[in-house]
């Protein structure tokens, strides 16, 4: 808290220094003209970047003079001679070494500026996601392209590594300069925020007995795939988080973006967490889960956004033929116009065993004590993994 001098002493000190920009600009006019006339190549666009520079140097200590804050302690991104720039987040500092000329599988954007940043698989994957999902919103917000690579991929076959989170990883950057340093403040958001993906189970009792239904849809998985992400998975709904946006809120968005629903969010519980440790992984994301009940009769509207990203209008005729269990099963449930599907527990349990292991729904879909929801879904084998 300021006292009510110094409001008057900072007021005086801009005035002073806006009254001596005039002065300093013709001292600097006259000595760049000065240089010219001596030979020097100096041009009009280095007066005007030498006048920003020095009039943000004299801004920046005039308000710490003022304020009693020190210039060294300003938390903006500063540029060092040799093109790297550094700017702290939350304990984590982000360092951008700018390329002389990108690794050669990025040649089709050597058209932009490219930079770098050494870091680990823990950090990395928080700005790109599995499949782009944060280098994507990046794009949108800035402009700049992001890309990951294993630093010393040797290392990673050779199984140097105990942790997924230790992996080295280099990000790479490519846009023009303004737009890395604004990419550059969304990637420290983004470390500080811990992305996640999300899943929200939602399930209905069936009004003839005690079962209870869960909605299920697949997703097409084309772009930038991760070996472990099957083309065309079987899912429940759920996405990931944005920006500034906390887990319960994702999952209700998510839901309503693949299903048409609208989940009150008081009903909404968390169920399960689950992380990757394995290093061959090393692009998976946290995976938090959450439980709701809709009514029996809710209306199911499928895909909201992005249709043509899910599994819509097939000819069933065609699933009951295929080799695929998961298939033949969608043919006889699912409704090719919303392109979702209400499967029992055990059914799912069965169809996700080849790539997921036993226990699938119990150990992501297990409702809290304080829901009352336990006995309702009655799951075999509850238990809540934080591994994956």
């Amino acid at each position: 808290m300021f006292r009510r001098h110094s409001l008057f002493s900072l007021a005086c000190t801009k005035g002073l220094l806006v009254a001596s920009l005039p002065m300093m600009h013709a001292q600097r006019a006259q000595s760049s003209f000065d240089k010219h006339d001596a030979g020097s190549e100096s041009t009009h666009d280095d007066l005007h970047d030498d006048l920003q520079s020095e009039l943000a140097q004299v801004m920046q200590s005039t308000m710490a003079a003022a304020t009693g804050v020190a210039a060294s302690s300003s938390s903006l991104p500063t540029a060092d001679v040799d093109g790297s720039s550094s700017s702290a987040a939350g304990g984590e500092a982000i360092h951008l070494t700018k390329l002389v000329r990108p690794p050669a599988k990025f040649d089709l954007l050597t058209h932009s500026f490219a930079y770098e940043w050494r870091t680990t698989a823990r950090l990395a994957r928080k700005v790109v996601g599995p499949m782009r999902e944060w280098a994507n919103e990046i794009k949108y917000r800035t402009g700049v392209h992001v890309e990951m690579d294993p630093t010393y991929p040797e290392k990673l076959a050779a199984g140097d590594y105990k942790l997924a989170d230790d992996v080295e990883i280099t990000v790479y950057l490519f846009g023009t300069d303004r737009g890395v340093v604004n990419a550059q403040k969304v990637m420290e958001a983004a470390i500080q925020q811990d992305p996640s993906y999300v899943r929200l189970g939602v399930f209905r009792r069936k009004p003839d007995n005690s079962d209870v239904e869960w909605l299920t849809l697949r997703r097409i998985n084309r772009d930038h795939r991760p070996p472990d992400i099957p083309k065309i998975s079987l899912k429940l709904p759920g996405k990931y988080t944005l920006l500034y946006e906390n887990y319960k809120e994702a999952a209700i968005r998510t839901l309503w973006e693949e299903t048409g629903i609208t989940a009150p969010p008081v009903e909404v519980y968390p169920s399960g967490y689950l992380r990757s440790t394995d290093p061959l992984y090393f692009w998976r994301v946290p995976v938090r889960y959450f439980v709701a009940e809709v009514p029996f009769g809710v209306e199911v509207k499928g895909p909201q956004a992005t249709k043509q990203s899910y599994m819509m209008g097939w000819d069933s005729r065609i699933l009951r033929q295929s080799p695929d269990a998961i298939d033949r099963e969608w043919a006889r449930l699912a409704n090719p116009e919303t392109g979702c599907a209400w499967m029992s527990a055990s059914l799912l349990d069965e169809l996700q065993r080849p790539l997921r292991g036993f226990h699938y729904m119990a150990t992501r879909y297990t409702p809290p004590p304080h829901s009352g929801l336990q006995e309702v879904v009655n799951l075999i084998g509850a238990g809540t993994a934080t591994t994956q």
